[in-house]
């Protein structure tokens, strides 16, 4: 009988868990710039290297780009680190390790929060930075990448 009792509470359980995973899964990021001028369109790739490898300019954008992310845990980096980067945390983390440590490269500038992010991209020409798909945004802020 006390086999039975655990069965409804174990089933509660994994539909719970399995209901988060749906609504983590279902959240998209967006990347967003400050940089003027007509609409632009960034591949993945150009996103990926902005963020990853010190990249500053593009063709499609006459100003110089500098990233900006969110702190380790924020759940619009790591679906952003799922959907562009392509890497765990774990992984990035390991990486900007080895860059600061050879003096090669710095990680990205960090904010705490979504209210942060935008506020730093509508009042810096050139930043990039992501918020969860459907943020409310500034006229000077631009998506120039929907993954």
């Amino acid at each position: 009988m006390s086999r039975l009792f655990h069965i409804p509470i174990i089933l509660v359980l994994i539909i719970t868990l399995l209901e988060s995973a749906n609504s983590y899964a279902a959240q998209r990021v967006v990347v967003i710039a400050n940089i003027g001028g007509e609409p632009v369109s960034l591949s993945r790739s150009q996103v990926r290297d902005l963020f990853m490898s010190g990249i500053t300019r593009v063709d499609e954008v006459e100003v110089a780009l500098f990233p900006v992310g969110m702190p380790p845990g924020h759940m619009a980096r790591s679906i952003f680190n799922a959907s562009v980067v392509g890497l765990p945390e774990s992984r990035i983390q390991s990486y900007w390790a080895q860059m600061k440590f050879s003096g090669r490269l710095k990680p990205p500038l960090e904010v705490e929060n979504v209210s942060q992010m935008i506020e730093l991209i509508s009042s810096s020409k050139g930043a990039v930075g992501y918020v969860p798909e459907g943020t409310k945004l500034p006229t000077e802020v631009q998506i120039i990448h929907a993954p």
